[in-house]
């Protein structure tokens, strides 16, 4: 009895293998990281190589059209600001691969979901601090602050999207591994509480609500939509002499 009773909790899959719909809040931070890798492994690294390269300031190409539209709010993308370079050779090549592997594990229902999904919401959160603190504590001589199509546009909301969603992420991850800390321990004390009591300690404290996830998908939304076309409509082509040679700007 007691041995089939064991054959059948072996067999017994995991709750996470099951095939369970995706909430709305996973669906929404799946969203995320897949905008997330594509932004990290396509445009960023398209400033990494033009950095390394002749830079977005010289190049002629579409790459270098986005980026010194960009550097029109913040002039050290249109070069090769060693920090800027530094803080996106690991986004590129760190943060960009592990989006892609947190947005597999979120849609395969990997427990290791969270440890991924809080561990790169904190490196984004610490990337965005050190992009524009350094600079701001010198005086903020390369940012457009007296413009305030630039500054709120370019700088505030194209950026603050990675501000936003990863902090709502980290909370969210954040309290649900306090919960399932909470949960082992009391397992681990003999379990001496009542099966609802044990699952009232244990939930996780403090998770966003739905109508922060309602927010991050607007958000999401306006970036892919309007950001684009706000480049398209504010951007102008780089100046060329006659012969054909791209002024600098």
């Amino acid at each position: 009895m007691e041995q089939g009773r064991r054959e059948g909790s072996i067999k017994r899959e995991p709750k996470w293998q099951h095939n369970v719909p995706m909430t709305y809040i996973d669906r929404v931070a799946f969203s995320w990281f897949v905008l997330d890798a594509i932004t990290h492994l396509s445009i960023e690294l398209g400033y990494v190589l033009l950095a390394l390269g002749p830079t977005a300031r010289a190049s002629p190409s579409f790459m270098g059209f986005l980026w010194r539209e960009y550097a029109r709010a913040d002039s050290r993308w249109a070069g090769r600001d060693p920090n800027i370079i530094a803080i996106e050779l690991v986004t590129v090549f760190l943060l960009g691969p592990a989006c892609l592997l947190a947005a597999w594990a979120i849609y395969h229902r990997r427990p290791y979901r969270h440890v991924l999904q809080l561990g790169i919401s904190l490196l984004e959160l610490y990337g965005g601090w050190m992009t524009f603190a350094p600079d701001v504590l010198a005086g903020a001589p390369s940012l457009a602050l007296q413009d305030p199509f630039l500054l709120s546009v370019h700088l505030i909301f194209m950026n603050g999207l990675w501000v936003l969603i990863p902090a709502v992420l980290a909370w969210e991850s954040g309290a649900t591994l306090v919960g399932a800390c909470s949960l082992a321990q009391i397992g681990a004390s003999g379990g001496e509480e009542g099966g609802s009591k044990r699952e009232e300690r244990g939930q996780a404290p403090g998770i966003p609500s739905v109508h922060w996830f309602w927010v991050l998908a607007m958000a999401m939304v306006v970036y892919v939509i309007l950001v684009p076309l706000i480049l398209v409509a504010t951007a102008a082509p780089p100046p060329v002499e006659a012969s054909g040679r791209v002024v600098e700007l």
